[in-house]
């Protein structure tokens, strides 16, 4: 789903690297340390080994599957997000990313692999911003209209001590076959969240014109969206 992609300018770009960077932590998240215990996803849409001994921090009031693996050591992280998407098939997954890193003016690497015996997009990338550098390895798969995104990111000079853990965790995620495929509506209700979360990001970083982008977007998206029609009248107040 591609409506409200012209909305997105340079400052809402560095929203974005610092929401999949791991800044940002939404404060309904739930928190816990991971043991030696597989990780289902409460929507359904994963399960994963994670590191051990990493923080858990949830996200049950966002739609799309979503999690995330926090090592000790500040900034070190694995992330992975699922979520209803319409894209129709691996080219157009390539275009979408291939767009994201234009519109970032970051170059990513992107690369068809195979992963866990299916077709995947690895990417890596080493960013920059508001003094905080991060190396990033990105997986990507679409399986029946969800995207599936794991994400790694750690400081470069602490990247390969924990790369080890966090991709043997990574080995072991498996996409799960949900009771009904995702539908127009689903991929919809999903884009919307992403432009819900990213204006929030946006409002916590004090930059009002890259949250009023993503207001903008997502209720190009969704109009009548009530939680993006609050956020856009507390903005039009300021």
């Amino acid at each position: 789903m591609k409506p409200g992609k012209q909305y997105l300018t340079l400052a809402l770009a560095v929203a974005v690297i610092l929401a999949v960077g791991g800044c940002g932590e939404e404060k309904t998240a739930k928190n816990k340390t991971s043991q030696t215990t597989v990780y289902v996803d409460a929507k359904g849409y994963f399960r994963i080994l994670p590191p051990s001994g990493w923080r858990i921090q949830e996200y049950r009031q966002d739609p799309r599957g979503k999690v995330a693996f926090m090592a000790p050591q500040n900034q070190i992280d694995l992330r992975v997000l699922a979520k209803a998407v319409d894209i129709p098939d691996y080219d157009g997954l390539i275009k979408n990313l291939k767009d994201i890193e234009l519109q970032l003016g970051v170059p990513t690497n992107i690369e068809p692999v195979v992963f866990n015996k299916m077709p995947a997009i690895k990417r890596v990338a080493t960013i920059t911003i508001q003094g905080v550098t991060l190396k990033i390895l990105w997986i990507d798969l679409l399986i029946d209209g969800v995207s599936h995104n794991l994400q790694y990111g750690a400081p470069p000079n602490e990247f390969d001590k924990h790369y080890a853990a966090a991709w043997q965790s990574m080995l072991t995620y498996e996409p799960l076959k949900r009771e009904k495929p995702s539908s127009p509506e689903e991929a919809r209700k999903h884009e919307t969240a992403k432009w819900i979360r990213l204006a929030k990001i946006a409002l916590e970083m004090g930059n009002t014109q890259a949250a009023k982008d993503a207001i903008s977007a997502g209720l190009e998206v969704d109009p009548e969206n009530a939680e993006l029609r609050q956020l856009k009248s507390q903005l039009d107040k300021r």
